[in-house]
């Protein structure tokens, strides 16, 4: 520990990040925010979760003093750390919490899984949301508190190719058809479950082609998608397509 760090500073937020909420994910230091330094899941391009806008201390999250008790190893024990991912409901209870990297054994990890979940705090009601605990594990134990990790869903592989919509135009009898660039390719959000498939479309931007954003929205509700991604773990989310970055919510 750094001289002159007192236990009550370093359960504060590893990152306060309100302001980095309104630009783009990528003004984020990943590392720092995500408490790690692993890439994202199955080659994705992959955000930071802006929500909630400030995230709570370790004290507000946990029970401090417990956890920390029970994550005290022997002077002389190696080092070790956790690092779990937390999601909470609308009424601020929590929907799971899942150790996603570490450097213990498993049932050293199920048994900090089971000391964090037990020492939850209750939490303010709000839009479900979710965070990061890194906890490390030694003989002066630390908290730290971290941003999750957002992938947005994305097609299949090879099942979707979709860069500009196209109508087809004919000429006449004979007259081999055309693709014609429309003037956009309209925009829409689709609710895809952790099966990966599209349970609800909704048009945001149309084409200015009533048929081609039908049709276009018609081919996107048979494909396949691999789901959004909440550190790694499948969630059923709203997701814009065409792609843009921070998608997913």
């Amino acid at each position: 520990m750094t001289p002159g760090v007192t236990l009550a500073s370093r359960l504060m937020p590893i990152c306060l990040l309100a302001s980095a909420c309104a630009g783009a994910v990528s003004s984020i230091n990943r590392e720092a925010a995500l408490l790690s330094l692993a890439p994202p899941p199955e080659g994705r391009t992959c955000g930071v979760a802006t929500a909630p806008s400030v995230l709570p201390s370790a004290a507000a999250l946990v029970d401090s003093v417990r956890l920390i008790s029970g994550a005290r190893t022997p002077p002389g024990d190696p080092p070790a750390y956790a690092l779990l991912s937390l999601r909470f409901d609308d009424h601020g209870r929590p929907t799971w919490t899942r150790v996603i990297e570490t450097s213990l054994g498993q049932a050293q990890r199920e048994a900090i899984e089971r000391l964090v979940a037990q020492s939850l705090l209750p939490q303010v009601e709000a839009p479900s949301w979710s965070m990061r605990l890194r906890v490390e594990i030694s003989a002066a134990p630390e908290l730290r508190v971290g941003r999750s990790e957002i992938c947005p869903a994305v097609p299949e592989p090879g099942t979707i190719d979709v860069t500009t919509s196209t109508r087809v135009s004919t000429t006449g009898p004979g007259v081999r058809p055309q693709a014609v660039p429309s003037i956009r390719t309209p925009r829409l959000s689709l609710l895809i479950d952790v099966t990966g498939r599209v349970l609800q479309t909704r048009l945001l931007e149309g084409s200015t082609d009533s048929d081609v954003d039908r049709a276009f929205e018609q081919s996107l509700r048979g494909r396949r998608f691999r789901p959004a991604l909440i550190d790694g773990q499948g969630v059923t989310a709203w997701t814009e397509w065409p792609l843009r970055a921070s998608s997913a919510h």
